[in-house]
């Protein structure tokens, strides 16, 4: 009886599975698309001289483990002109004020998509 119940149950299992994974793509997928955007965007801003020295920061406020890892990785190959990328996941407007870019998920601010 174990083994059938097993037998009938493992397509469910297995296509659970199946799900979890594409949407773990999906996400990674948007998080990849998501920092290469905001990457290009640091190009077409001229920033002020009192800008160009030290590191160039860009914040995500809120949390997106996919989006930071994504844009830490992006931040160990690229430079935004001569600076090297910092990557800080912020909380707080003190934060916020050290950094070049913000990026803020839309659920910090208006809560939940439902």
């Amino acid at each position: 009886m174990k083994k059938l119940l097993f037998i009938l149950l493992l397509p469910l299992i297995l296509l659970t599975q199946s799900a979890a994974i594409k949407l773990d793509q999906a996400e990674e997928a948007g998080a990849k698309i998501k920092a290469i955007y905001i990457y290009n965007f640091t190009k077409y801003i001229e920033w002020p001289t009192e800008y160009k020295d030290g590191n160039f920061v860009i914040g995500v406020y809120g949390t997106n483990m996919p989006l930071l890892n994504e844009l830490n990785k992006m931040a160990t190959s690229k430079m935004v002109g001569a600076q090297k990328m910092e990557i800080k996941n912020i909380s707080s407007s003190a934060e916020a004020s050290q950094c070049h870019i913000i990026y803020i998920l839309w659920h910090k601010l208006f809560g939940s998509r439902k």
